[in-house]
């Protein structure tokens, strides 16, 4: 870092614990009031008020309590969240200068190689359900570079945004009295652009309130409808005769056949099972807990096929458990947030600022036919089309190799012959073939540097191998007609006299 930025940093700052769990006040980790029991329409709507206009804490509480009781929603949320967390990500330098590299390379091992980093990248994604995630940057300044030590996630609700712009997240002191601003270079904030307007109001938590009273009711109704009916009614028959003793004894056995199987009771009494016939639409709570379940599924996957039962395993296989754009936008998105608040202030800390920063990225797997790219390429490149390593590596998800990495090539093979003398009088080395021999008494010359050209043109036109396939008629317009002539006659004349030399040997 910089000697004049050295001075305006406090390694104290850096290295000090801000948001800390308190035992009272607003920062607890424990003791959260209960939401969702005895929740109804009036208080949902009270609370999402209440969130909308800035006051989030029952709502952040709400939106954790969803996902741990509402299991397909804790299912497809945590399919979007390890979508993200199964991408590998890299590190792009500004630039080929070894500055550049070299931050690029302390980059990978200080930040990348942290052991709290794949926690960051997991528990960041927290911020799908809720809106926002915070981790505290707790700084290693012991030695140069300067690096993140731990990196540690806060609870949501020991934050707040600012009651003017509803934008500027602040941290709430320990009585709740008073928002602090944020220190530079200390905080991770994660607010995913799921929904433009208020960040509060992007989480998928809000939506999802809503169909979660809904199938609360509906469970909670289906639950009594099956205790009520889904058991055979006991009826229990006495005498005349009978003592209250007896009616006691009888009254005891129905009560406690459902879990005996068996009762023992005078042989003056009769005990029979009736089965119950209700009826009904009996089918509707679960109709209605799966059409939940469905809209849920659009809600956070984008579709249903692969979240819902009655998918095929083939039809899952084109409809990717996340839908491709959204895992792109997610991934695009939280490398945004570790490059401003994480990579930027590593680098502005050890190296001070610079015009370009290196990157992290989240490259996504392609769902494109990769077999079918590489062999187009396979083609196209002899033909003259210019290819970028890079993006052969992109598409292949593969990194560039550094120095001193083992690497795959092709093997080396032999050298090429050497190109054929035009020369009429050119000296005849000791081991010349007969077929130089003939094209050297001919005067024979290379003639394909047109149709390389018009090839070349072709290829740059068209997007697609087939289409390419479909222009080749147009080359005719562009190539020499006598020369592709002349090319025709020597090739047919040399393919003649290389079989008669090898017919000869």
């Amino acid at each position: 870092m910089a000697d004049g930025d050295k001075k305006k940093v406090k390694k104290k700052d850096l290295d000090k614990e801000i948001a800390v769990a308190q035992t009272i006040g607003v920062r607890q980790a424990v003791q959260w009031p209960d939401i969702t029991s005895g929740l109804d329409p009036v208080r949902l709507a009270t609370i999402l008020k209440s969130a909308r206009e800035g006051n989030a804490e029952e709502y952040l509480t709400l939106a954790e309590e969803i996902e741990e009781r509402d299991l397909h929603y804790r299912s497809v949320l945590s399919t979007r969240k390890q979508a993200v967390e199964g991408l590998v990500p890299t590190v792009i330098p500004a630039s080929e200068d070894k500055k550049d590299l070299d931050m690029a390379k302390a980059v990978e091992t200080d930040i990348l190689e942290n052991d709290d980093f794949p926690d960051l990248v997991k528990d960041a994604m927290d911020a799908l359900g809720k809106g926002y995630s915070v981790h505290e940057i707790m700084w290693d300044t012991k030695s140069t570079p300067w690096k993140p030590g731990r990196i540690i996630f806060r609870d949501p609700r020991w934050f707040e945004y600012d009651k003017l712009t509803g934008k500027t997240l602040l941290m709430r002191d320990g009585m709740g009295t008073e928002l602090l601003p944020l220190p530079e270079r200390k905080f991770i904030v994660h607010e995913p652009h799921l929904k433009t307007g208020l960040p509060i109001r992007g989480g998928l938590a809000l939506p999802m309130a809503l169909y979660f009273l809904i199938k609360y009711y509906d469970i909670t109704a289906w639950t009594a409808f099956v205790d009520r009916y889904g058991m055979p009614i006991r009826v229990g028959k006495y005498g005349r005769n009978a003592t209250d003793k007896d009616i006691a004894t009888l009254k005891s056995a129905i009560a406690h056949l459902g879990e005996d199987v068996g009762a023992v009771i005078p042989d003056s009494m009769i005990i029979e099972i009736i089965e119950n016939k209700s009826s009904g639409n009996t089918q509707l709570f679960e109709k209605m807990a799966n059409w939940i379940d469905k809209q849920v599924s659009k809600l956070v996957l984008g579709q249903t096929m692969t979240a819902d039962d009655g998918s095929s395993r083939s039809q899952a296989e084109v409809h990717n458990d996340v839908r491709q754009d959204i895992l792109e936008a997610d991934a695009r998105q939280l490398e945004k947030t570790i490059n401003r608040h994480l990579i930027k202030p590593y680098i502005d800390l050890n190296w001070g600022p610079q015009e370009k920063y290196p990157r992290l990225r989240i490259p996504c797997p392609d769902t494109d036919d990769i077999t079918a790219w590489v062999e187009n390429i396979e083609r196209l490149v002899p033909l003259g089309l210019t290819v970028k390593a890079d993006e052969v590596r992109s598409k292949l998800g593969l990194s560039k190799p550094d120095d001193g990495d083992e690497i795959l090539k092709q093997p080396e093979t032999a050298a090429p012959a050497a190109p054929v003398a035009t020369a009429l009088n050119a000296e005849q080395p000791q081991d010349q073939s007969e077929l130089d021999l003939l094209q050297e008494e001919n005067d024979y010359s290379e003639l394909t540097d047109d149709i390389i050209k018009a090839v070349n043109k072709l290829a740059e036109k068209c997007k697609t191998l087939d289409e390419f396939h479909k222009r080749l008629p147009e080359l005719l317009s562009l190539w020499d007609m006598e020369k592709a002539a002349d090319l025709l006659t020597v090739e047919t004349w040399k393919a003649r006299a290389l079989g008669d030399t090898e017919f000869a040997d």
